[in-house]
């Protein structure tokens, strides 16, 4: 005699995984049917092997267009994974019943499009709120996942919780509606593959379904076949490929954005795997990691946690402490109250860091199978594998090293950020060492698949997607970022049209400061060029060319800016400036000079770059001391606005204090100026000093402080007379602008 019985899960649910594994054996099926995609049933066989770890996911995607793809995780505490690790280790027929990913996207666009129409169907029905929270509300909680995780997932349930979960979704259905139009869709496909259970002469045929799907599955005979094929009537099923690939609990969170998402999923797995000793588990685990990170947690606080835990949980009336009873007991006795000590439990412990594994015989896409083998190559395989940020320091000059730079850098252009690029000095353009900053999360494996349409290896996909990339842009400083990575990704088959792309752009430009922001980066490219032993022979005479052009496009550049934009185009100044003083090249670094020059001396132009190109005349020798001198006294002339003078000495003591320490003459003027402020102007300019002193090394501010705490050097005569008025105002404000101690007592 023919029975059917159907359970009714939460996924990812440790309960409903539980309850489901008991369950299952006690009903002994010949036929496992689980909701899933029916598209992904030859990766079913995968469940068995050892090297397949969860947390992992099906991934399923169109191979003639990628950006038609979907992702199906599974955890160890996931009811359906529980169900193809019975099915296949009794040996019994076990298969996804749930429409097809092919099916699905095709539906969607017909929906889209007004093309489908069934009036067999019921009428649809909206929610005004989540169905399970008035079930909830019933039994007097606000939080239906808290109402449902207390009475399914962390209670220790007979099996007729099933025919429980099952009566309550058939009511809840009757009233509420069934919801999207998709269910129905997605039901009635599941009414297909029981019928095609049924005809094959199966006996006993368990069906594993998401517990709202349970009614509509149960009603499988009283629903005539022909309605349910009417919904799919004139839809073709598109083609599809599916792979298994890793997964993290970051990942499985509903915090991630993931619809069917838990909010624990290190806690649900401590719970699935030993519930009668979580409480426990969970208090000792953190505690150890509170030690580890150098916090104070000892067994008697563990005691205590655990009793205060099992206390909260009895005047709540629950059988078993939840998480929110760990966090509170946890919060109370190792942190003391502290939460950014519980923050810290919460990413172990609670979401988790936990990445599953893959194994190698699985079938993947090309480029992704290109991908793993060049990783194995470079000896990046224990950093592709870790769920942690790791730091990798490489040395080009090793060929292991060099190819793991390539390989970092390709994913770059192909927009996955494996890796990032640390500890780059301002005005560093190049050497044989790279240090880098790596994380592979879950979602890069869908990236690469979606990838894929560019290319079958690394190589191919990165340099037809730059391409790609090169064409669209008409921004020069992006294009020159293309240039850049092509080179740093060793694909120099297309830097010819790139550069020669860039050539077109460059030749139409008129914006300076479009060509000033891509300049630093060609000479990065060129220089790595040596780095790389790849020169790009067409970078360096483009470079010469667009020098004179930057500067003669300077100074009209440098009016009429507010102070932001000011400090944005002074930046670029200074990339610049160092760019072209790295090239060596007298012609081109002859027209820059004199760029600097005329800025520097125009009125017009913003006081903050009047001064840094003050300062960089002077560094470079363009001009004398004496010119400095004579364009910092008229700066700091009492004809000039205080906060123009002061936005002027910001430019010009960007960086480095040095010359106010060695230079009488500086400090004069600057000391002179500051005297001559009155005390609410000083007030009033004070912030912007403080900025600009700020930026020194600290070993120059103190020897700056020693200078306006009486160490002085020699002062002109007119210097020496300080209003003592005026002096009991500024010196508490050097004192707070220099970060120093107060006036000893003797000079007071």
């Amino acid at each position: 005699m023919r029975e059917l019985k159907v359970f009714g899960i939460r996924h990812h649910g440790p309960g409903s995984a539980r309850s489901l594994r008991k369950a299952i054996h006690a009903f002994g099926p010949d036929c496992l049917l689980i909701e899933g995609p029916t598209d992904a049933d030859a990766l079913i066989p995968y469940v068995s092997d050892d090297g397949l770890v969860p947390p992992v996911a099906m991934l399923i995607y169109d191979p003639k267009d990628f950006n038609w793809a979907g992702y199906f995780p599974f955890a160890r505490f996931s009811p359906e994974w529980q169900a193809l690790k019975y099915g296949l280790k009794q040996g019994i027929e076990t298969r996804f019943i749930d429409w097809p990913m092919g099916l699905s996207w095709e539906m969607e666009l017909a929906a889209r499009q007004g093309r489908l129409f069934n009036q067999q169907l019921p009428k649809r029905q909206t929610w005004e709120q989540d169905p399970l929270k008035y079930m909830a509300q019933i039994a007097g909680y606000e939080d239906s996942e808290r109402w449902w995780d207390i009475y399914f997932e962390r209670a220790s349930n007979e099996l007729e919780v099933f025919e429980v979960i099952n009566e309550m979704m058939g009511a809840l259905r009757s009233e509420l509606g069934h919801g999207d139009d998709s269910n129905l869709w997605r039901e009635a496909h599941m009414r297909k593959e029981i019928r095609s259970a049924v005809k094959s002469g199966k006996e006993r045929i368990a069906v594993v379904c998401g517990a709202w799907h349970a009614p509509a599955l149960e009603a499988w005979e009283g629903i005539p076949a022909s309605v349910d094929n009417q919904v799919f009537k004139g839809i073709r099923k598109r083609n599809t490929q599916a792979s298994w690939i890793p997964w993290t609990y970051e990942r499985l969170a509903v915090s991630s954005g993931y619809a069917a998402g838990v909010e624990s999923p290190a806690w649900y797995r401590m719970l699935f795997d030993s519930r009668k000793e979580v409480t426990i588990r969970f208090l000792t685990k953190a505690a150890r990691l509170l030690r580890q990170e150098k916090l104070d947690a000892s067994s008697a606080q563990v005691i205590d946690a655990v009793r205060l835990a099992e206390g909260l949980a009895a005047m709540r009336g629950l059988d078993l402490p939840g998480i929110q009873e760990l966090r509170e007991s946890a919060l109370s006795t190792f942190c003391e109250g502290a939460t950014a000590r519980l923050k810290l439990i919460d990413h172990k412990l609670v979401v988790g860091d936990r990445v599953g594994k893959v194994p190698g015989n699985i079938p993947q896409v090309p480029l992704m199978r290109d991908l793993e083998k060049s990783i194995k190559s470079a000896r990046l395989g224990s950093e592709y594998e870790s769920s942690e940020v790791l730091r990798k320091q490489l040395d080009l000059r090793v060929p292991s090293n060099r190819a793991a730079s390539v390989i970092l850098h390709r994913l770059i252009a192909l927009e996955i950020p494996w890796g990032t690029r640390q500890n780059q000095r301002a005005g560093a353009l190049g050497s044989f060492q790279e240090n880098w900053r790596l994380k592979w999360r879950a979602t890069f494996s869908l990236k690469v698949i979606e990838a894929s349409v560019f290319g079958k290896t690394l190589e191919e996909a990165a340099s037809n997607f730059l391409l790609q990339q090169a064409a669209k842009t008409l921004s020069l400083a992006k294009l020159g970022e293309i240039t850049e990575i092509a080179l740093l990704g060793e694909l120099p088959k297309i830097l010819p049209d790139i550069i020669r792309h860039l050539n077109q752009l460059a030749a139409r430009a008129e914006d300076v400061i479009s060509m000033m922001e891509a300049l630093p980066v060609l000479v990065r490219v060129f220089r790595y060029g040596d780095v790389r032993q790849t020169p790009p022979a067409d970078v360096e005479l483009l470079v010469r060319q667009w020098i004179p052009r930057i500067a003669l496009g300077l100074p009209a550049s440098c009016t009429a800016l507010d102070m932001d934009e000011a400090r944005a185009h002074f930046k670029r100044i200074r990339e610049v400036d160092q760019s072209i003083q790295l090239l060596q090249h007298p012609a081109e670094e002859e027209s820059w000079n004199q760029a600097l020059q005329r800025v520097a001396g125009r009125q017009a132009i913003s006081p903050l770059i009047q001064g840094g190109t003050t300062r960089i005349c002077l560094d470079r020798g363009i001009e004398s001391f004496q010119q400095t001198e004579l364009r910092m006294r008229f700066a700091l002339s009492v004809t000039q606005e205080a906060m123009q003078a002061s936005h002027w000495l910001e430019g010009f003591l960007f960086g480095s204090g040095l010359l106010v320490i060695h230079q009488p003459v500086i400090w004069n003027i600057l000391d002179s100026w500051v005297q001559a402020l009155s005390a609410d102007r000083f007030q009033e300019i004070l912030p912007l000093l403080r900025r600009s002193f700020s930026n020194f090394p600290k070993s120059e501010r103190s020897e700056i402080w020693k200078l306006a705490n009486g160490k002085k050097p020699e002062l002109t005569q007119s210097a020496d007379i300080i209003n003592e008025e005026l002096e009991e105002v500024v010196w508490p404000m050097i004192q707070l602008l220099l970060g120093g101690k107060s006036r000893p007592e003797s000079e007071s």
